[in-house]
């Protein structure tokens, strides 16, 4: 029931900017991650979603921290007071260091991790490795 909303999150909505949906992705990342090991849908929205999420994340949030993030704009009154911007102002990005900038940061490295954990508990999995030691077993094609 929960698997479109996990795709569309992870995959798109993540491009969207808003902090809400960064918080949204973090928690599907912690559900993945504590799912992965025990459901097959689970592992295969792994298979989805984590590379696109992964490099969209690092990309927008990680990669230059001294910087403020040009996706991710505070857009209501609470996050304009957290990134230190006038209530009145037009859209701008948060200032650095702010509670914004420092919020959408965690997230990142918390969807980070929770993905790493994920897709470490599916290859470590029993029903993967024997997978992977059959895909071991079949002899090469000749050259």
């Amino acid at each position: 029931a929960y698997a479109p909303r996990f795709r569309h999150v992870l995959c798109s909505g993540l491009q969207s900017g808003h902090m809400a949906i960064l918080e949204e992705a973090t928690v599907v990342s912690r559900v993945l991650a504590l799912l992965s090991h025990r459901c097959s849908l689970a592992e295969s929205l792994l298979t989805e979603t984590a590379a696109p999420a992964c490099v969209f994340v690092v990309s927008s949030c990680l990669a230059e921290r001294s910087s403020p993030s040009e996706v991710f704009i505070p857009i209501t009154a609470v996050e304009r007071l957290g990134a230190q911007i006038p209530l009145d102002s037009e859209a701008s990005p948060a200032e650095v260091p702010s509670v914004f900038h420092q919020r959408v940061g965690y997230l990142a490295l918390e969807l980070f991790r929770s993905l790493l954990v994920a897709l470490l508990r599916v290859a470590s999995s029993p029903r993967w490795l024997s997978g992977a030691g059959n895909v071991a077993t079949v002899s090469p094609v000749p050259a």
